[in-house]
């Protein structure tokens, strides 16, 4: 995170259609904060796997190549 303790903020699109744009988000994620947060992605189903397909080679498990997460509301937390 930034000194300010900003959590840095990408684009859906972006990271899909601009090199440069996946670049930096993948160092960032990797070397900087461990975490980003992806804004305005679609709301249908299958928008992860397109990203984690961007990325690199998605491995199938158990559960399929992306599984949804359900976890209580963390309302406490201000992300």
């Amino acid at each position: 995170m930034s000194e300010e303790g900003n959590m840095p903020t990408f684009q859906f699109k972006k990271l899909l259609n601009d090199d440069q744009e996946l670049y930096k988000w993948l160092v960032t994620m990797i070397t900087q904060t461990g975490i980003a947060r992806v804004e305005n992605a679609p709301k249908e189903k299958g928008q992860l796997q397109i990203l984690g397909e961007r990325v690199g080679y998605l491995m199938e498990t158990t559960y399929g190549l992306v599984s949804m997460l359900m976890l209580p509301s963390l309302s406490f937390l201000q992300v």
